[in-house]
């Protein structure tokens, strides 16, 4: 784990989280742990000491860079081959077929665990 919070170089008025009454004494206690595989995504982290919270503690600012998944493209490549094989009369029976087999298999384990869910709820009451 990486504490994001100290990471970054910032003045330190805007590494503080905390006020004391007196107003004197600047405390950092609320701190961004990150993963360490996951540290390359904080681009930065900073108090924020504008917004009136009616509280002695700042508001921490926390900017992630977020990379989305490139396996789109497998996908609509997978859509392409299904599109192409559903214009198959027999590949479209096949597939219907299998289809039908999942959903039901899908449906027997879903009134399994209901039935499993009565008889438990039975005995309790």
């Amino acid at each position: 784990m990486v504490i994001a919070s100290t990471f970054f170089q910032h003045e330190n008025i805007h590494k503080g989280t905390w006020i004391s009454p007196d107003v004197l004494t600047l405390n950092q206690i609320v701190h961004v742990l990150v993963s360490n595989n996951k540290k390359q995504m904080i681009q930065d982290v900073r108090t924020l000491r504008r917004p009136d919270c009616d509280s002695d503690h700042f508001l921490v600012k926390l900017i992630v860079k977020q990379k989305l998944i490139t396996t789109q493209k497998e996908i609509v490549k997978k859509l392409r081959w299904y599109n192409s094989n559903l214009q198959s009369p027999e590949k479209l029976r096949v597939s219907n077929k299998r289809l039908n087999e999942r959903l039901e298999n899908q449906n027997k384990r879903i009134w399994e665990t209901w039935n499993r869910t009565g008889k438990i709820l039975k005995q309790l009451f």
